[in-house]
């Protein structure tokens, strides 16, 4: 199952000086071994430069079929093609983790249960499922 697509909208967190910085940006190109995005723009500092640097450890979150997935990369250049872009090594399928996205969630339990009425009266046992 091919989870990257071209246009796909990426959540990117960086992590330097014990500060996580939120960018955005989306997958222009997607090549055998490396991954093509556009250069990410800050979701919390408008107009704040931010300089990317060979090495730098990215955290990447996405959507895909309503199921959200994460995985970790490296940047590994920078080039331009009309607009500037980024060089990110490209995760294989099996570095793709899917993140549960529900906090709640159902387990099949059966439960004996009683109920006592006012005056002390108890009806018959029932099994809920």
């Amino acid at each position: 199952m091919a989870i990257l697509h071209i246009n796909q909208i990426l959540n990117i967190t960086i992590r330097q000086n014990n500060q996580s910085q939120l960018f955005l940006s989306r997958i222009a190109d997607i090549q055998e071994e490396t991954l093509i995005i556009e250069f990410p723009l800050s979701l919390e500092k408008e107009w704040d430069p931010v300089i990317f640097h060979p090495g730098t450890k990215l955290k990447i979150d996405l959507i895909h079929q309503n199921s959200r997935f994460q995985f970790t990369s490296e940047i590994n250049g920078k080039t331009e093609d009309k607009i500037p872009l980024l060089l990110l090594k490209r995760p294989s399928e099996a570095d793709i983790e899917k993140i549960q996205l529900r906090q709640n969630f159902r387990v099949p339990a059966n439960i004996d249960m009683q109920i006592v009425q006012d005056g002390g009266k108890t009806l018959p046992s029932i099994l809920l499922m």
